[in-house]
């Protein structure tokens, strides 16, 4: 799924981030993603990732009017969230992503140009506790055991900009969410993290061990649920027989 996220107002125009969350679940809603009792994996990269976590987040809080990470979505974009995604969300495989906030966020990136001010969803990467809420709701559907977590960090330092140093976009201590397992990629940088050079690179084969359990989990889950209708129908006519 694609967006705009420019680092600076002066590279091109985005929505605020409410404002792309809206976008985004409207075009899942239209795919019917997580209707269906269909199961749902996101794979997501850097700033991907945190609206990932807030479309899970407000679906899954969304009858809960008083959290205030449904609260702080527009009313357009708590109408626009399919209220079914969360539940049947059941992995978040992240790359880089800055659970934490990016550094790089918190000065704006106006370095690059002077006096730009920073794009708007590249101003919710600033760290605060806006980032903490979202993240709170997929730590604990995850130690309930509902939500698989992978996420990948980078260890490559990145040329950002032409009079700053190479730095690490997303540092590990961001990079992780401190639940599910955390994978640092050699040799990758912020941008490459999320492109395995082969099917047999950690980046690919991690993911797609998730994305299997998934689907095994899936298949086990619609034998139980078979299974059940079977005895209550069996019941139902032991009942009236």
């Amino acid at each position: 799924v694609d967006y705009a996220a420019p680092a600076s107002g002066w590279e091109g125009e985005s929505m605020p981030l409410a404002g792309t969350v809206a976008r985004l679940a409207r075009r899942l809603e239209a795919a019917r993603v997580g209707k269906d009792g269909r199961k749902v994996v996101f794979v997501c990269h850097s700033l991907g990732g945190v609206l990932a976590k807030e479309l899970v987040a407000a679906s899954l809080l969304l009858s809960q009017t008083s959290s205030s990470a449904v609260n702080n979505t527009s009313n357009s974009s708590r109408d626009a969230i399919p209220q079914s995604l969360g539940e049947q969300t059941r992995a978040v495989v992240f790359y880089a992503c800055p659970h934490r906030g990016s550094w790089l966020a918190g000065i704006g990136w106006n370095l690059r140009f002077l006096g730009a001010a920073p794009a708007a969803p590249v101003s919710h990467l600033k760290p605060g506790p806006h980032l903490a809420e979202p993240d709170a709701a997929l730590r604990a559907r995850h130690a309930l055991g509902k939500l698989r977590v992978l996420s990948f960090g980078e260890t490559e330092r990145l040329a950002v900009a032409p009079l700053l140093p190479r730095v690490l976009v997303v540092p590990p201590d961001s990079a992780s969410p401190g639940y599910g397992e955390f994978v640092l990629l050699e040799g990758e940088d912020h941008i490459g993290v999320c492109k395995p050079g082969s099917r047999e690179a950690p980046g690919y084969e991690r993911c797609r061990l998730v994305v299997e359990a998934v689907i095994r989990d899936a298949e086990a889950e619609e034998a139980r649920e078979k299974e059940g209708r079977r005895r209550k129908r069996k019941k139902a006519k032991e009942e009236t027989s």
